[in-house]
């Protein structure tokens, strides 16, 4: 029988988790913001309640030494017991989602936390496939799983785009087409063996994360953290506040506006592609250097646009598809560079940590978003944007090989 640890199988389980996790995200993050705000729902409000129900993103940071540690005995196996767990929250809590927020706020809200939490699990299981995807030596192979990742995450938008009208007529029935759609890959790896080596639990649940502290990778790995977190916060003031804002503005459908948002990024997933075969020839860092200075500028553009009234729907597109040409090759760097300063001798434990600062600042971002206008929004994007620089230029790519990875020649 297939291991989990099959390439092809490991290729295809990164795939669909990661389409499963953008189909969520659009749901939660685009779709629910303009239901919440045609609902009438303050905006601080949900923003704070979105961000709680956000929290088990942050929580991957126990998730992966827990899983590391303590498998799952009646589920055999370290990681497909987790794998299996996660998939069941996801399952049985999104078709929930479709409770009125109104009727049931806090219900609503904690059935979010939970099924968040299921995607969460999940998440972590498919990085640490990724960590042990080649010999630890091989640089390339970990990085070029993450283009797989990307492949997912346009799959999964696409159909969670396509999909809107369905939410719109009958969000109970979307919910559930999303929820089979999730099925798929959770029985698959409920028949798949996986190796027995990587079920024994080893002793110290912190010795992972000290010997990544203990020794000259200590800089690279604080750096990183430091960048992971100031990775994200813009995306978290965003995301529960983008959609409303131009929807209101300039009236525009909800379908439209979220087929248009996603063509864009489609743009992005391109040039995400073609970032693949040259991305382990450069420096992640000083590439992403270069990104987050480019964000700067339309930032900087749309606040000065949007305090002064003078921001039209077509500039507002122009500037996004700003963000959107180089996000694809955003996204496969950072993955990159995540995976490259992580040890492999603690797959789940430092992947997990490194999400976890970057979903740390989303949560932080979801949670205030409410509260800023958007102009403002834009001038404090413009400035973490700007922040990122720091801790890459401390960041030196070719010192990595000489820590992690002669360690274990």
């Amino acid at each position: 029988m297939p291991t989990l640890e099959n390439n092809w199988f490991r290729r295809f389980i990164l795939f669909t988790v990661y389409m499963i996790e953008t189909i969520i995200t659009v749901v939660t993050l685009s779709y629910f913001p303009l239901l919440f705000n045609s609902l009438g729902l303050d905006s601080r409000l949900y923003g704070i309640f979105g961000g709680l129900s956000l929290l088990p993103m942050i929580f991957k940071f126990f998730i992966g030494p827990i899983s590391d540690k303590f498998p799952i005995p009646f589920l055999r196996g370290k990681r497909r017991g987790y794998f299996i767990l996660g998939g069941l929250l996801n399952i049985i809590f999104l078709p929930l989602l479709s409770l009125n927020p109104l009727d049931f706020f806090a219900l609503f809200f904690i059935i979010w936390f939970l099924q968040t939490l299921g995607i969460a699990i999940m998440d972590v299981m498919t990085d640490t496939l990724v960590i042990t995807a080649k010999p630890s030596q091989n640089l390339r192979g970990r990085t070029g799983a993450s283009i797989w990742v990307f492949f997912g995450i346009f799959v999964g938008g696409g159909l969670a785009t396509g999909l809107v009208g369905l939410l719109n007529m009958n969000l109970l029935i979307g919910l559930s087409v999303f929820s089979l759609i999730s099925v798929g890959p959770l029985a698959l790896i409920y028949f798949l063996k996986e190796d027995p080596k990587l079920s024994q639990p080893t002793p110290s649940l912190w010795s992972d994360i000290k010997r990544n502290f203990g020794g000259p990778q200590q800089q690279f790995v604080i750096a990183g953290l430091i960048f992971a977190f100031l990775l994200n916060i813009d995306a978290g003031l965003l995301e529960l506040t983008l959609e409303p804002f131009i929807a209101t503005t300039f009236l525009v459908t909800w379908q439209e506006l979220i087929a248009t948002l996603f063509f864009i990024s489609l743009l992005g997933t391109v040039l995400g592609f073609l970032g693949y075969f040259f991305i382990d020839k450069v420096q992640k860092n000083r590439l992403l250097i270069i990104i987050s200075s480019i964000y700067i500028v339309p930032s900087i553009i749309l606040a000065y646009l949007i305090f002064t009234g003078m921001l039209t729907y077509p500039i507002f597109l122009i500037l996004y598809a700003i963000y959107g040409f180089v996000s694809g090759l955003s996204f496969v760097t950072y993955t990159g560079l995540f995976y490259d300063l992580s040890d492999p001798k603690a797959a789940g434990t430092m992947i997990a940590l490194f999400l976890t600062m970057s979903n740390f600042g989303i949560v932080m971002g979801v949670t205030i978003g409410g509260f800023f206008p958007m102009w403002l929004i834009y001038v404090i994007v413009a400035i973490i944007c700007g922040l990122r620089i720091i801790p890459l230029a401390f960041i030196k790519m070719s010192h990595i090989e000489k820590t992690f990875y002669q360690e274990e020649e």
